[in-house]
Protein backbone atom coordinates (compact mmCIF):
# COMPACT_ATOMS: atom_id res chain seq x y z
CA UNK A 1 0.00 0.00 0.00
CA UNK A 2 1.23 3.67 -0.76
CA UNK A 3 0.27 7.05 -0.21
CA UNK A 4 1.48 9.62 -2.52
CA UNK A 5 1.10 13.76 -1.30
CA UNK A 6 0.45 16.63 -3.72
CA UNK A 7 1.79 20.23 -3.03
CA UNK A 8 -1.55 21.58 -1.39
CA UNK A 9 -1.86 19.14 0.81
CA UNK A 10 1.46 20.60 2.48
CA UNK A 11 0.70 23.82 2.00
CA UNK A 12 -2.51 23.21 4.14
CA UNK A 13 -0.49 21.83 6.91
CA UNK A 14 3.09 23.09 6.75
CA UNK A 15 5.05 20.45 8.61
CA UNK A 16 2.17 17.82 8.83
CA UNK A 17 1.70 17.96 11.83
CA UNK A 18 -0.97 16.07 14.51
CA UNK A 19 -2.18 12.72 14.84
CA UNK A 20 -3.38 11.62 11.65
CA UNK A 21 0.16 12.96 10.38
CA UNK A 22 1.62 10.68 13.47
CA UNK A 23 -0.55 8.02 12.37
CA UNK A 24 0.43 7.53 8.94
CA UNK A 25 3.94 7.91 10.41
CA UNK A 26 3.52 4.99 12.31
CA UNK A 27 2.36 2.80 9.75
CA UNK A 28 4.96 3.53 7.66
CA UNK A 29 7.53 2.69 10.60
CA UNK A 30 5.47 -0.79 10.95
CA UNK A 31 6.12 -1.31 6.49
CA UNK A 32 2.40 -1.10 6.43
CA UNK A 33 2.51 1.61 4.17
CA UNK A 34 4.86 3.08 2.01
CA UNK A 35 4.57 7.02 1.89
CA UNK A 36 6.51 9.21 -1.41
CA UNK A 37 6.34 12.65 -1.63
CA UNK A 38 7.50 14.11 -5.01
CA UNK A 39 10.48 16.63 -4.99
CA UNK A 40 7.93 19.19 -6.94
CA UNK A 41 5.54 18.94 -4.15
CA UNK A 42 8.36 20.08 -1.66
CA UNK A 43 9.73 23.15 -4.22
CA UNK A 44 5.89 24.06 -4.91
CA UNK A 45 5.14 24.17 -0.98
CA UNK A 46 8.71 25.71 0.05
CA UNK A 47 7.47 28.28 -2.67
CA UNK A 48 3.99 29.16 -1.78
CA UNK A 49 4.87 29.15 1.93
CA UNK A 50 7.42 31.82 1.24
CA UNK A 51 5.25 33.64 -0.85
CA UNK A 52 2.23 33.59 1.76
CA UNK A 53 4.46 34.34 4.77
CA UNK A 54 5.82 37.25 2.58
CA UNK A 55 2.33 38.53 1.84
CA UNK A 56 1.66 38.45 5.53
CA UNK A 57 4.49 40.10 6.51
CA UNK A 58 4.39 43.15 4.03
CA UNK A 59 0.58 43.66 5.76
CA UNK A 60 1.84 43.43 8.74
CA UNK A 61 4.57 45.87 8.23
CA UNK A 62 1.72 48.41 6.21
CA UNK A 63 -0.18 48.15 9.60
CA UNK A 64 2.85 49.31 11.71
CA UNK A 65 2.53 52.69 12.17
CA UNK A 66 -1.65 51.87 13.53
CA UNK A 67 -0.05 50.23 16.59
CA UNK A 68 1.15 51.81 19.88
CA UNK A 69 4.99 51.90 20.46
CA UNK A 70 5.25 48.89 22.65
CA UNK A 71 2.48 47.17 20.44
CA UNK A 72 5.01 47.87 17.62
CA UNK A 73 7.61 46.03 18.51
CA UNK A 74 5.83 42.54 19.64
CA UNK A 75 4.50 43.30 16.04
CA UNK A 76 7.94 43.67 14.60
CA UNK A 77 9.02 40.52 16.77
CA UNK A 78 6.36 38.25 14.83
CA UNK A 79 7.63 39.54 11.34
CA UNK A 80 10.96 38.93 12.15
CA UNK A 81 9.97 35.39 12.98
CA UNK A 82 8.11 34.90 10.65
CA UNK A 83 11.06 35.93 8.07
CA UNK A 84 13.05 33.29 10.04
CA UNK A 85 10.99 30.38 9.95
CA UNK A 86 10.40 30.84 6.19
CA UNK A 87 14.29 31.05 5.12
CA UNK A 88 13.95 27.83 7.08
CA UNK A 89 11.10 26.24 6.04
CA UNK A 90 12.56 24.04 3.36
CA UNK A 91 15.21 22.20 5.74
CA UNK A 92 12.66 21.97 8.31
CA UNK A 93 9.98 20.32 5.58
CA UNK A 94 12.25 17.65 4.56
CA UNK A 95 13.39 16.94 8.18
CA UNK A 96 10.27 15.98 9.02
CA UNK A 97 9.62 14.23 5.84
CA UNK A 98 12.52 12.01 6.49
CA UNK A 99 10.90 11.66 10.34
CA UNK A 100 8.34 9.91 8.53
CA UNK A 101 9.75 7.56 6.75
CA UNK A 102 8.19 9.42 3.52
CA UNK A 103 10.56 9.07 0.11
CA UNK A 104 10.93 11.76 -2.30
CA UNK A 105 10.25 11.11 -5.69
CA UNK A 106 12.43 13.16 -8.38
CA UNK A 107 10.91 14.23 -11.32
CA UNK A 108 9.01 12.86 -13.91
CA UNK A 109 10.95 11.28 -16.90
CA UNK A 110 7.80 12.42 -19.55
CA UNK A 111 8.58 13.41 -23.25
CA UNK A 112 7.16 17.61 -23.62
CA UNK A 113 5.50 16.57 -26.40
CA UNK A 114 2.67 14.17 -24.37
CA UNK A 115 2.35 16.68 -21.99
CA UNK A 116 1.92 19.05 -24.43
CA UNK A 117 -0.44 17.16 -26.50
CA UNK A 118 -2.14 16.21 -22.98
CA UNK A 119 -2.67 20.12 -22.56
CA UNK A 120 -4.14 20.35 -25.71
CA UNK A 121 -6.58 17.91 -25.49
CA UNK A 122 -7.62 19.33 -21.85
CA UNK A 123 -7.03 15.89 -20.88
CA UNK A 124 -7.35 15.59 -16.46
CA UNK A 125 -5.77 16.70 -14.66
CA UNK A 126 -5.50 19.80 -17.02
CA UNK A 127 -8.50 22.44 -17.20
CA UNK A 128 -10.50 23.71 -19.85
CA UNK A 129 -7.92 26.08 -20.70
CA UNK A 130 -5.29 23.72 -20.23
CA UNK A 131 -4.01 25.05 -16.94
CA UNK A 132 -2.37 22.07 -14.88
CA UNK A 133 1.36 21.36 -16.06
CA UNK A 134 2.23 20.90 -12.19
CA UNK A 135 -0.73 18.94 -11.83
CA UNK A 136 0.44 16.86 -15.02
CA UNK A 137 3.24 16.04 -13.76
CA UNK A 138 2.33 14.96 -9.95
CA UNK A 139 -0.09 12.70 -11.84
CA UNK A 140 2.91 11.19 -13.88
CA UNK A 141 5.04 10.17 -10.83
CA UNK A 142 1.53 8.73 -9.11
CA UNK A 143 1.55 6.57 -12.50
CA UNK A 144 5.02 5.91 -12.61
CA UNK A 145 4.63 4.47 -8.99
CA UNK A 146 1.88 2.41 -9.92
CA UNK A 147 4.36 0.89 -12.84
CA UNK A 148 7.02 0.36 -10.77
CA UNK A 149 6.06 -0.52 -7.20
CA UNK A 150 5.23 -4.38 -6.25
CA UNK A 151 1.75 -4.32 -5.40
CA UNK A 152 1.96 -7.12 -2.35
CA UNK A 153 -0.84 -4.73 -0.80
CA UNK A 154 -2.45 -3.16 -4.20
CA UNK A 155 -3.76 -0.20 -2.73
CA UNK A 156 -2.63 3.46 -3.46
CA UNK A 157 -3.70 6.32 -2.75
CA UNK A 158 -3.31 9.98 -4.16
CA UNK A 159 -3.85 12.84 -2.18
CA UNK A 160 -4.80 15.86 -2.97
CA UNK A 161 -7.05 18.75 -2.33
CA UNK A 162 -7.08 20.34 -5.73
CA UNK A 163 -10.71 19.62 -6.56
CA UNK A 164 -9.71 21.51 -10.12
CA UNK A 165 -7.35 18.71 -10.92
CA UNK A 166 -8.45 15.75 -9.31
CA UNK A 167 -12.06 16.51 -8.04
CA UNK A 168 -14.81 14.46 -8.44
CA UNK A 169 -15.39 16.06 -12.01
CA UNK A 170 -12.20 15.06 -13.49
CA UNK A 171 -11.88 11.78 -11.28
CA UNK A 172 -13.46 9.07 -13.30
CA UNK A 173 -11.31 10.09 -16.65
CA UNK A 174 -8.22 9.71 -14.47
CA UNK A 175 -9.06 6.75 -13.02
CA UNK A 176 -10.26 5.20 -16.70
CA UNK A 177 -6.44 6.05 -17.74
CA UNK A 178 -5.44 3.44 -15.06
CA UNK A 179 -7.80 0.95 -16.25
CA UNK A 180 -5.55 0.93 -19.14
CA UNK A 181 -2.74 0.21 -17.55
CA UNK A 182 -3.92 -2.89 -16.35
CA UNK A 183 -1.71 -2.70 -13.12
CA UNK A 184 -3.07 -4.80 -10.38
CA UNK A 185 -3.38 -1.36 -8.07
CA UNK A 186 -6.33 -0.52 -6.81
CA UNK A 187 -6.20 3.47 -7.18
CA UNK A 188 -8.36 5.71 -5.10
CA UNK A 189 -8.28 9.74 -5.27
CA UNK A 190 -8.59 11.43 -1.81
CA UNK A 191 -9.27 15.13 -0.78
CA UNK A 192 -8.09 14.85 2.57
CA UNK A 193 -5.64 12.94 5.28
CA UNK A 194 -9.10 12.55 7.22
CA UNK A 195 -10.57 10.52 4.09
CA UNK A 196 -7.69 8.17 4.60
CA UNK A 197 -7.85 5.10 6.78
CA UNK A 198 -4.42 4.79 8.20
CA UNK A 199 -4.33 0.29 7.57
CA UNK A 200 -4.42 -1.08 11.24
CA UNK A 201 -4.93 1.95 13.12
CA UNK A 202 -8.80 0.91 13.86
CA UNK A 203 -10.70 -1.61 15.24
CA UNK A 204 -13.77 -3.19 13.24
CA UNK A 205 -16.04 -1.76 16.28
CA UNK A 206 -17.59 1.39 15.86
CA UNK A 207 -17.41 3.72 19.18
CA UNK A 208 -19.80 6.52 19.88
CA UNK A 209 -20.01 9.33 22.47
CA UNK A 210 -21.85 10.14 25.51
CA UNK A 211 -23.42 13.15 26.65
CA UNK A 212 -20.55 14.66 28.32
CA UNK A 213 -18.40 14.17 25.46
CA UNK A 214 -20.96 15.28 22.76
CA UNK A 215 -21.01 18.46 25.06
CA UNK A 216 -17.09 18.75 24.70
CA UNK A 217 -17.16 18.22 21.25
CA UNK A 218 -19.92 20.99 21.00
CA UNK A 219 -17.47 23.57 22.86
CA UNK A 220 -14.06 22.22 20.58
CA UNK A 221 -16.01 22.95 17.58
CA UNK A 222 -16.98 26.34 18.79
CA UNK A 223 -13.42 27.16 19.53
CA UNK A 224 -12.08 26.10 16.33
CA UNK A 225 -14.82 28.38 14.57
CA UNK A 226 -13.61 31.32 16.65
CA UNK A 227 -10.44 30.82 15.70
CA UNK A 228 -11.35 30.32 12.06
CA UNK A 229 -10.61 26.83 11.38
CA UNK A 230 -7.62 23.91 11.81
CA UNK A 231 -4.79 23.49 10.78
CA UNK A 232 -5.77 25.65 7.67
CA UNK A 233 -7.46 29.32 8.57
CA UNK A 234 -10.39 29.86 6.72
CA UNK A 235 -10.67 33.14 7.03
CA UNK A 236 -9.52 34.25 4.05
CA UNK A 237 -12.61 32.51 2.20
CA UNK A 238 -14.90 34.85 4.42
CA UNK A 239 -12.70 37.61 3.57
CA UNK A 240 -12.98 36.83 -0.46
CA UNK A 241 -17.38 37.21 0.04
CA UNK A 242 -16.78 40.72 0.77
CA UNK A 243 -14.77 43.99 -0.69
CA UNK A 244 -12.55 44.12 3.30
CA UNK A 245 -9.41 43.02 3.57
CA UNK A 246 -10.13 40.85 6.86
CA UNK A 247 -13.00 38.69 8.47
CA UNK A 248 -13.31 37.62 11.83
CA UNK A 249 -15.79 34.99 13.55
CA UNK A 250 -16.99 37.53 16.19
CA UNK A 251 -19.11 35.49 17.92
CA UNK A 252 -21.31 32.37 17.11
CA UNK A 253 -24.82 32.81 17.60
CA UNK A 254 -26.05 29.20 17.16
CA UNK A 255 -23.87 25.64 16.69
CA UNK A 256 -25.15 22.07 15.63
CA UNK A 257 -22.62 19.82 15.09
CA UNK A 258 -23.44 16.06 13.96
CA UNK A 259 -21.41 12.77 14.78
CA UNK A 260 -20.87 11.01 11.21
CA UNK A 261 -18.81 8.37 12.56
CA UNK A 262 -16.23 7.10 15.27
CA UNK A 263 -13.55 4.74 14.92
CA UNK A 264 -11.91 3.37 17.92
CA UNK A 265 -7.70 3.07 17.50
CA UNK A 266 -6.60 -0.37 17.94
CA UNK A 267 -3.09 0.61 19.85
CA UNK A 268 -4.70 3.57 22.34
CA UNK A 269 -8.11 2.70 22.05
CA UNK A 270 -8.79 6.48 21.71
CA UNK A 271 -11.84 7.68 19.71
CA UNK A 272 -11.21 9.25 16.04
CA UNK A 273 -14.76 11.42 15.27
CA UNK A 274 -16.34 12.14 12.20
CA UNK A 275 -18.57 15.27 12.01
CA UNK A 276 -20.39 17.70 10.22
CA UNK A 277 -21.72 21.34 11.78
CA UNK A 278 -23.51 24.28 10.91
CA UNK A 279 -22.41 27.10 12.43
CA UNK A 280 -24.70 30.94 12.73
CA UNK A 281 -21.85 33.07 13.11
CA UNK A 282 -21.30 36.93 13.62
CA UNK A 283 -18.65 38.17 11.47
CA UNK A 284 -16.47 40.80 11.79
CA UNK A 285 -14.95 42.90 8.64
CA UNK A 286 -12.27 45.48 8.71
CA UNK A 287 -9.82 47.16 6.45
CA UNK A 288 -7.55 49.69 6.93
CA UNK A 289 -7.31 52.92 4.34
CA UNK A 290 -3.56 54.33 4.24
CA UNK A 291 -4.51 58.24 3.70
CA UNK A 292 -0.89 59.42 4.33
CA UNK A 293 1.81 57.23 4.54
CA UNK A 294 3.84 59.58 5.61
CA UNK A 295 2.18 60.98 7.94
CA UNK A 296 0.60 57.92 9.69
CA UNK A 297 -2.99 59.26 8.28
CA UNK A 298 -5.12 56.62 7.96
CA UNK A 299 -8.77 55.48 8.08
CA UNK A 300 -10.26 52.03 9.32
CA UNK A 301 -13.58 50.68 7.68
CA UNK A 302 -15.63 48.42 9.60
CA UNK A 303 -19.02 46.41 9.66
CA UNK A 304 -20.73 43.11 10.83
CA UNK A 305 -22.19 40.40 9.35
CA UNK A 306 -24.05 36.96 9.75
CA UNK A 307 -23.22 34.15 7.84
CA UNK A 308 -24.56 30.75 8.11
CA UNK A 309 -21.15 27.90 8.09
CA UNK A 310 -21.25 24.10 6.47
CA UNK A 311 -18.18 22.79 8.17
CA UNK A 312 -16.60 18.98 8.64
CA UNK A 313 -13.78 17.51 10.54
CA UNK A 314 -12.35 15.24 12.68
CA UNK A 315 -11.49 15.34 16.33
CA UNK A 316 -10.36 12.45 18.96
CA UNK A 317 -11.37 11.74 22.64
CA UNK A 318 -8.73 9.94 25.28
CA UNK A 319 -10.09 8.97 28.57
CA UNK A 320 -13.32 9.73 28.13
CA UNK A 321 -12.62 12.98 27.19
CA UNK A 322 -12.47 15.41 23.51
CA UNK A 323 -8.71 16.35 23.35
CA UNK A 324 -8.62 18.39 20.42
CA UNK A 325 -10.31 19.01 16.84
CA UNK A 326 -7.97 17.63 14.52
CA UNK A 327 -9.87 19.36 11.83
CA UNK A 328 -12.61 22.17 10.93
CA UNK A 329 -12.65 22.84 7.28
CA UNK A 330 -15.37 25.50 5.73
CA UNK A 331 -17.21 23.87 3.17
CA UNK A 332 -19.99 26.42 2.35
CA UNK A 333 -21.07 29.69 3.26
CA UNK A 334 -24.46 31.33 3.30
CA UNK A 335 -25.35 34.76 3.65
CA UNK A 336 -25.18 38.76 2.06
CA UNK A 337 -22.27 40.47 2.06
CA UNK A 338 -22.47 44.27 3.34
CA UNK A 339 -23.63 46.26 0.73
Amino acid sequence: MFLLLDANVIVGNPLLRGRQWDAVADAVASEALDLYVPELAVDEAVARYRDSAALREREAKKALKTWPPRSRELVQEAINASESFAAEYESLLRARLEQMGAEIVGYPEVEHREVALRAISRSAPFDREGNGYRDALHWYVFVDLLLTCEPEDPHAFLLSADKRAFGPARRRELLAEIEKLDVEWEVKILESISDFKVPGQFLDDEGSLDYEQERQLHDAVQDAVLAGGTPKDFTHSLAAKTEFDVADVLEVLLLDVNVEGVQIERKSRDLWINYTAQATCLVKLESVEILDEDAGDYATHRDTAVWVLDLSGNAYSSGNRIDEVASLRLDTIEGDAPA
